[in-house]
Protein backbone atom coordinates (compact mmCIF):
# COMPACT_ATOMS: atom_id res chain seq x y z
CA UNK A 1 0.00 0.00 0.00
CA UNK A 2 1.46 3.34 -1.02
CA UNK A 3 1.38 5.97 1.69
CA UNK A 4 1.81 9.66 1.12
CA UNK A 5 2.03 12.40 3.69
CA UNK A 6 1.21 16.07 3.09
CA UNK A 7 4.08 17.28 5.29
CA UNK A 8 7.80 16.62 5.15
CA UNK A 9 7.69 13.25 6.93
CA UNK A 10 9.90 10.25 6.25
CA UNK A 11 7.34 7.43 5.98
CA UNK A 12 9.98 4.87 4.97
CA UNK A 13 12.03 5.64 8.07
CA UNK A 14 8.99 5.34 10.34
CA UNK A 15 8.03 2.03 8.72
CA UNK A 16 11.58 0.71 9.27
CA UNK A 17 11.51 1.75 12.94
CA UNK A 18 8.15 0.03 13.50
CA UNK A 19 9.41 -3.14 11.82
CA UNK A 20 12.54 -3.08 13.98
CA UNK A 21 10.48 -2.69 17.15
CA UNK A 22 8.12 -5.55 16.28
CA UNK A 23 11.14 -7.72 15.44
CA UNK A 24 12.60 -6.98 18.89
CA UNK A 25 9.32 -7.92 20.56
CA UNK A 26 9.08 -11.14 18.54
CA UNK A 27 12.59 -12.24 19.46
CA UNK A 28 12.63 -10.97 23.06
CA UNK A 29 9.05 -10.56 24.35
CA UNK A 30 10.19 -10.11 27.96
CA UNK A 31 12.48 -7.22 27.08
CA UNK A 32 12.02 -3.59 28.10
CA UNK A 33 9.40 -1.88 25.95
CA UNK A 34 7.25 1.22 26.31
CA UNK A 35 4.03 -0.67 25.52
CA UNK A 36 2.05 -3.62 26.87
CA UNK A 37 2.21 -7.07 25.34
CA UNK A 38 1.17 -10.65 26.01
CA UNK A 39 -2.07 -12.57 26.41
CA UNK A 40 -3.05 -10.90 29.70
CA UNK A 41 -2.87 -7.52 27.99
CA UNK A 42 -4.84 -8.81 25.00
CA UNK A 43 -7.61 -10.17 27.22
CA UNK A 44 -7.89 -7.51 29.92
CA UNK A 45 -7.15 -4.34 28.01
CA UNK A 46 -8.26 -5.16 24.48
CA UNK A 47 -11.13 -7.56 25.06
CA UNK A 48 -9.73 -10.60 23.30
CA UNK A 49 -11.34 -13.88 24.36
CA UNK A 50 -9.30 -15.19 27.31
CA UNK A 51 -10.50 -18.76 26.71
CA UNK A 52 -9.20 -18.70 23.16
CA UNK A 53 -5.92 -17.15 24.28
CA UNK A 54 -5.52 -19.80 27.01
CA UNK A 55 -5.67 -22.47 24.32
CA UNK A 56 -2.47 -21.06 22.81
CA UNK A 57 1.01 -21.64 24.19
CA UNK A 58 2.92 -18.82 25.87
CA UNK A 59 5.55 -18.79 23.11
CA UNK A 60 2.75 -17.83 20.72
CA UNK A 61 1.08 -15.14 22.85
CA UNK A 62 3.98 -13.63 24.80
CA UNK A 63 5.05 -11.39 21.93
CA UNK A 64 1.53 -10.13 21.15
CA UNK A 65 1.76 -6.35 20.92
CA UNK A 66 -1.27 -5.66 18.79
CA UNK A 67 -4.31 -3.48 18.98
CA UNK A 68 -8.01 -4.08 19.05
CA UNK A 69 -9.91 -3.93 15.78
CA UNK A 70 -13.00 -1.99 16.80
CA UNK A 71 -14.75 -2.45 13.47
CA UNK A 72 -14.15 -6.21 13.42
CA UNK A 73 -15.43 -6.52 16.99
CA UNK A 74 -18.56 -4.55 16.15
CA UNK A 75 -19.28 -6.77 13.14
CA UNK A 76 -18.74 -9.90 15.24
CA UNK A 77 -21.06 -8.61 17.95
CA UNK A 78 -23.78 -7.81 15.40
CA UNK A 79 -23.42 -11.24 13.83
CA UNK A 80 -23.83 -12.96 17.18
CA UNK A 81 -27.10 -11.20 18.06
Amino acid sequence: MAVTCPIDFDVASLRAEVQTMYSRVATSPNGEFHFHRGSHYAATMLGYDSTELAALTADVTSSFAGVRAERALAVARLAST
